[in-house]
This record gives structure tokens, sequence and C-alpha cells, in this order.
């Protein structure tokens, strides 16, 4: 894997560092891979960092937390929170900027306002304009999300993503260099997620405790591949039952496809907490990820396995990454298909891995690794010239 520079190549003790990470907003408020991640990463460079956090929001579960706006404002008055927000944050080492469309409004309003201190380092979590395109946004929404992505991503001294199928698909589509863009695996909550009481979480849920369960946490959208998914447990067991965490436009079509072929063998939970997640990662027997496209990573594949479930998914993006390393990628599919889906499902509920297994596994990716590796970014970043900068 073609990750950040070591530990070794920096020093061990990295000055404090003054750091804002531009979100979307705070997970407890609207549940997402990238808001967990800006909450973990920045909980996890508190003991090292002067972190804040700027999202929109109301509760503050986090005190590195700073509301720019409310999640049910219009679009422009939250824009308008960003660059606000932009004009009056002081002075920073470190811009790290989350989402193309949040982060160029800060971007503008420290402009606006004269301030050009510090470095900028873009996350990218993804193709936003081709991620709408896949949800079925056309026309000008999809040419405008284009431009501001390219416009951000030109003014980044580094771009961090999770896996070099992600680093390659910056470097081909938007034109970023090689040399600017580093991976960086994430890091998944070792003490939130542990292992736990399989039978008792079953019962906290409501869940049969005699038959195999698959949990789904992913957003409701086409490109995530859940019918697939229903498709390929139902082949794969006669007992199964599938539990889906998340929500999205398609939520009603992917229940009515699943109720299709796992007749009173699915729940559609809808958004939870972090407490009822762990407990439907605890009580699954696997969870599976089936996305179609555009996967930078999968964080779920770690937190699954951190609470010691074995996480089955699709060879697709950065799931191959994730996985591979895993008792010879024994968890991915060998292809695309819904048989290949079906047959990895089959293997895993038949046998599972051995006990403790995925848990050793996940502890491979601690926020205190990931976090070394971004403060190397952050010198880089910071050593850039400044017509990257």
């Amino acid at each position: 894997m073609n990750a950040a520079p070591t530990p070794t190549q920096r020093s061990a003790h990295p000055r404090r560092k003054r750091i804002v990470h531009v979100g979307i907003a705070a997970p407890a408020e609207q549940p997402g891979g990238l808001n967990r991640y800006v909450d973990d990463l920045a909980a996890a460079q508190s003991a090292t960092h002067d972190v804040r956090a700027l999202v929109l929001g109301t509760r503050a579960s986090r005190p590195f937390y700073r509301f720019v706006g409310r999640l049910d404002q219009p679009l422009p008055r939250r824009l308008l929170g960003f660059v606000a927000a932009g004009m009056r944050s002081q002075p920073v080492d470190v811009a790290h900027l989350h989402f193309a469309l949040t982060g160029a409004a800060f971007l503008v309003g420290r402009r606006l306002a004269r301030k050009q201190d510090g470095a900028v380092v873009v996350h990218f979590h993804g193709p936003w304009a081709a991620e709408s395109l896949a949800s079925g946004a056309r026309g000008l929404s999809i040419r405008v999300k284009a431009v501001v992505e390219r416009w951000l991503y030109a003014r980044a001294g580094r771009l961090i993503v999770l896996s070099v199928v992600f680093k390659d698909l910056l470097h081909e589509r938007y034109g970023v260099p090689e040399d600017r863009i580093v991976v960086v695996p994430p890091g998944v909550d070792l003490t939130r997620f542990t292992p736990g009481d399989r039978a008792a979480a079953r019962q906290r849920l409501g869940l049969p405790g005699d038959v195999p369960i698959v949990a789904c946490a992913r957003r409701l959208v086409a490109r995530m591949g859940i019918g697939d998914a229903a498709e390929a447990l139902a082949a794969a067991s006669p007992t199964a039952h599938l539990v889906v965490v998340g929500d999205g436009p398609e939520r009603s079509g992917l229940q009515r496809a699943a109720d299709a072929v796992l007749p009173d063998r699915n729940r559609f939970l809808g958004r939870v907490d972090e407490g009822t997640l762990l407990d439907v990662y605890r009580a699954a027997d696997a969870t599976v990820i089936p996305t179609l496209e555009l996967e930078g990573f999968g964080l779920v594949c770690l937190e699954s396995m951190a609470v010691d479930t074995p996480a089955v998914a699709r060879p697709q993006g950065g799931l191959v990454e994730a996985l591979a390393g895993f008792a010879g990628g024994r968890l991915l599919a060998t292809s695309m298909t819904i048989d290949a889906l079906r047959a990895a499902l089959a293997q895993v509920l038949d046998g599972p891995p051995d006990p403790g297994g995925c848990r050793s596994y996940a502890e491979q990716f601690s926020w205190s690794r990931a976090v070394e590796r971004i403060d190397a970014v952050y010198a880089d970043a910071q050593g850039a010239s400044p017509a990257t900068r």
C-alpha cells in the first residue's frame, strides 16, 4: 500500500498544531461514514493537538465541535455559515477539509478575510459529482459540483485518500499530481467497537437467537448493492435474516426488493445511534458490504471486524485493500456477481473465522497509527511551495 511517510522519517513528537477540520455535520445528528471519520479523527488528535471541527448541528457530543449552522436550514444559509466561519476563524496551522462544498466555502471565507495562514489538506472521501450522478442527479448540478471539486483540489498542499484506488481516481479524473496524494488507511475506534455478548445483543434488538444474522450498514442508494445482498443471502441460507442499518432516498424500494426474496427475514432499522449500531455488529454472524461502485475503503469493514464479526465484501474499490490482508482475502467474493457474493456468504456462515482473528486484524488499524501518518502529511503540506498551497 502506498502510505504516508512513516514516523521514523519525521519527529516522533511533532509540535502541537492548531487544526481545524471542516466537515458536514455532527454524527449524532447525521450518521454516515464521513461524519464518523471526522469525529473519530478529531477525537484521536485532541490528545496531541488543538483541534476544532466546524460542522452543522446543534448537539455537541465532543468539546471540539463548533456549529456553523443547522441541518434544517436552506443550503445557501448553511454555506454562508461555513464562509463566515472561515472569515472569523483564528489562525491555524492546518485546515483539514473533508467535503468539497463546505471546504470550498470555508476557503472562500478565509480569502475574503485575507487569511492565508496554515496549510490546506483536503481529505478526498469520494468523487462528489460522480456519486451524485450514480444517485440519479443530472445536468447543471453535476457540472457545478465537478467545478467546485477541481477548484478545491487545486488549492490543497496535500490530499489524503483512504486507498490506492481513490488515489488513482483522484489523479486520473481530476488531474491531481500523484506526488500530492497520500494514502492513509482509516483508523477504527477499538475502545468503542469491541466484542460482546451476541445473545444479549440480539435480545436487545428483538432478533431471533437461533438463526444466522447478516448485518448491512450502508446509505440506502442503488450503488450500495443492498438488493443484491438480499438476493445473495436468500440463496446462501434458507433461514438467515438480513438486518439493514442506514437511511437514504431509496429505502422503500430496497425494502420491497428485500421482502420479495427474504419475506419475514429482513429488518430495516433506519438511522440508529452508536449503541444500537454496536449491538447490530455484535448480534450478527457476518456483515455484508455489497457495494457496486465508488467505494473508497469501507470503514464498516473495520468496525465489524473490531467486534470480531467477519465482514464479507465484493471486490470493489478500496474494499479489496481493506480485506485482502485477512486470511488471504478469504472474506472477499471472487467477483462482482451475485453468485460470487452468495458463495462468500455461504462459506462464512458455514465456517466463520477463528474466534479473535477478526479483532486481531482490526487492531492493525488503530487511530494512533493513523494520526502519526496524518501528522507526517501535515508536515509535508506545511513545507509545500506557495504555488501548490
